[in-house]
């Protein structure tokens, strides 16, 4: 009988060696929900406003995966939409996924 000999890529991670392995987590343990908007781009605005606005229709097809905000040019909320009626918890922050 012939014994081939296995091969075995070097160990990249050794941190996954320990016995527990991956976990699985569903993903409401992992993120956190925010509510969407759903402004149409009536509410819409590239001349000047407070807070800055994707268009649900704009995240796949305008903008790329991973982009700057301050360097692509992302319309603001209309000076007629009461900013006061949007929860705080609510708003992106840097590192966020839409």
């Amino acid at each position: 009988m012939n014994k081939e000999k296995k091969i075995i890529p070097e160990l990249r991670f050794p941190e996954f060696v320990k016995d527990d392995g991956w976990v699985a987590e569903s993903i409401s343990q992992v993120y956190d929900f925010k509510t969407t908007n759903s402004f149409s781009r009536e509410y819409l605005t590239f001349k000047k406003g407070k807070v800055k606005n994707i268009h649900y229709g704009d995240i796949h097809k305008k903008f790329s995966t991973l982009f700057d905000v301050t360097k692509e040019n992302v319309p603001f909320l209309k000076e007629e939409i009461l900013l006061e009626k949007i929860k705080k918890d609510s708003y992106c922050v840097e590192g966020d996924i839409i």
